[in-house]
């Protein structure tokens, strides 16, 4: 046993011994670690889901201009009346939801 050997000190075994358990517990840290950050994102997609169908259902889009727009605001923020392209529409609504920094 290492401990009993006389040319090993007990402060040298304990390093030892940590710096081994600290190497099997990484891989485990840094899983946990994702697996947090995850839950926080979806926490965050969770809370915006009641808003973003919400904008999104409210808007229109011309096929023959190739435009949304929404006739009224459905939500603070997001202009009536006004067309937007595609993506900026989508915009809008991963704000509304608050995906954007999802």
């Amino acid at each position: 046993m290492v401990i009993d050997d006389p040319q090993v000190s007990r402060w040298t075994a304990a390093v030892v011994a940590i710096c081994f358990v600290g190497v099997l517990a990484t891989p485990g840290l840094i899983v946990m670690g994702a697996v947090i950050r995850r839950d926080l994102r979806n926490a965050r997609i969770r809370r915006g889901r009641p808003r973003a169908p919400a904008v999104w259902q409210a808007g229109f889009y011309c096929h023959r201009c190739g435009v949304a727009y929404w006739p009224y605001s459905p939500a603070p923020g997001i202009p009536a009346r006004q067309p937007f392209a595609p993506p900026q529409f989508r915009w809008f609504v991963w704000t509304a939801g608050g995906y954007n920094n999802a």
